[in-house]
């Protein structure tokens, strides 16, 4: 039995955790590492008066996932009644729709996980016609292709910060389980996560990396693990049913 490691966010590891343990895994053997806490800034007044001045203007407020959308939530921006919001999966739309009621449609590129991100909202944007203006909405690092892609295409791009990512510092003690042996399973849903995790594991510990079942969510991200040399790379679809099955089944590989 192999130890199962989910970096997703805590709310969303405990749902897998306890799916796991439902079918048998030994939760001793699963581990619930997010790779980032989030926290709202300290001084939020200027970020909420940076979009509410876009907004008015008409600027497409552009949020980059659900956690992005909660903290947003917890600003209590005035949004105009024409504000245009966009998202760059189905996921992060929904949550847009739910947290704040826009008149607009959200603007998000469709289909899967797999072909939603970054790249496929900037299509659809190049499709629809690029905005004057966009205002990102994210952490205090990310986005960059989509921001750096709509300035050379004369888009005027701005960052509004709504939470910073703390990355996970875990305790020796946490890691006492590890060691040069140990057969992994490892489920991240972005590279920056990757970097995180390796940071954890130190030189000492990298074979744990590079010897696991990885498990993640979009083509971009497999292929930076393969790229670092990760052996094995498993795509899924995080809103599959059937994923704590995949986690399970690999764990007893």
């Amino acid at each position: 039995m192999r130890e199962i490691i989910l970096m997703r966010p805590n709310s969303s590891s405990r749902t897998l955790r306890d799916e796991l343990v439902a079918q048998g895994y030994d939760p001793k053997h699963i581990h619930i590492w997010p790779a980032f806490s989030i926290e709202l800034p300290s001084n939020p007044a200027y970020e909420v008066d940076r979009l509410t001045r876009a907004a008015k203007q008409g600027a497409v407020i552009v949020v980059v996932s659900p956690s992005a959308v909660i903290c947003l939530s917890k600003l209590n921006v005035p949004w105009p009644d024409d504000v245009q919001f966009a998202a760059p999966g189905e996921s992060t739309a929904k949550e847009i729709a739910k947290a704040f009621h826009p008149k607009k449609p959200v603007i998000y590129p469709p289909g899967s996980v797999q072909e939603s991100g970054s790249e496929a909202l900037l299509n659809l944007f190049i499709k629809q016609g690029i905005p004057s203006k966009v205002v990102i909405a994210r952490g205090q690092s990310g986005r960059e292709l989509l921001s750096d892609e709509l300035k050379k295409r004369g888009c005027e791009v701005e960052i509004a910060i709504v939470y910073y990512r703390i990355p996970l510092m875990l305790p020796e003690s946490q890691k006492e389980f590890l060691n040069t042996e140990t057969k992994a399973v490892i489920y991240i849903t972005s590279t920056d996560a990757f970097k995180v995790l390796m940071d954890n594991l130190g030189n000492n510990l990298k074979i744990v990396a590079v010897t696991a079942f990885w498990v993640t969510i979009h083509p971009r991200i497999k292929e930076k693990l393969l790229d670092q040399g990760m052996s094995e790379v498993h795509l899924v679809n995080p809103r599959d049913p059937q994923l704590a099955e995949i986690l399970f089944s690999l764990g007893n590989r």
